[in-house]
C-alpha cells in the first residue's frame, strides 16, 4: 500500500475557525494519520506533499518512517497563495508511478479552502488518476466543494467535511 498525503497550505489554511488554524489542525491530523497508517501497515510507504502558491511540492518521498514525515511537515507549515488540486494530483501521480500496479495506491488531500487555482483542465488529471487506479479521498476543512466531490467519486475515494478538530482526527484515522 502506498499513500500520498497532500496538505493545502494556501492562505485559506491560516484561517482560525479551527483552533489554532486550519493548517495546524490539518498538520496534527496528518501526524495522527501517519502514525496510525504505519501501526496498521508496517510494510507500506507514505509521502507528504503540500499545495500552495498555485503549485505543489513534495515534502517527503515515499518512505516508512512516520516521525520523519511528521517532522518534515512541521518544518514547512508556511501558508501562502492559492491551492492547486490539479498540480497536487499530478505530483501525487508522479510520486506513485514507480509503485507496482498490484499495490494499492491512494491519495488523501486535506483541503482547507473553497477554491483551486488550476493551470489547465483538472478533468484530465482526474482521468489520469482513474486510469492509473489511484484512489483519491478528500477531507475538507471549510465546506464541501463540487470539484472535490467529483474527484473522490470518479476515483473511488471518499469525501467528507470535518465539523471540528475531533471529527477531523477521526476522518484522518479512517484512512490509516
Amino acid at each position: 500500500r502506498a499513500l500520498v498525503v497532500c496538505l493545502d497550505l494556501s492562505s485559506a489554511a491560516a484561517s482560525p475557525d479551527v483552533r489554532p488554524t486550519r493548517a495546524a489542525a490539518a498538520a496534527a491530523a496528518v501526524a495522527t494519520l501517519a502514525r496510525s497508517f504505519f501501526d496498521l501497515n508496517q510494510l507500506s510507504q507514505l509521502s507528504v506533499q503540500v499545495t500552495r502558491r498555485g503549485g505543489a511540492e513534495k515534502i517527503t518521498g515515499l518512505g516508512g518512517a512516520p516521525e520523519a514525515h511528521v517532522a518534515a511537515l512541521a518544518a514547512s507549515l508556511e501558508c501562502a497563495g492559492a491551492a492547486s488540486l490539479q498540480n497536487a494530483l499530478d505530483l501525487a501521480l508522479a510520486t506513485l508511478k514507480p509503485v507496482p500496479p498490484y499495490a494499492l495506491r491512494e491519495v488523501v488531500v486535506f483541503f482547507c479552502g473553497l477554491t483551486t487555482a488550476d493551470p489547465g483542465d483538472i478533468g484530465a488529471s482526474i482521468a489520469a488518476c482513474k486510469a492509473a487506479r489511484v484512489r483519491v479521498s478528500i477531507i475538507g476543512l471549510a465546506a464541501e466543494v463540487h470539484v472535490c466531490r467529483r474527484i473522490a467519486d470518479e476515483t473511488g475515494g471518499t469525501h467528507a467535511v470535518a465539523r471540528g478538530a475531533a471529527h477531523l482526527a477521526a476522518l484522518a484515522r479512517a484512512h490509516g
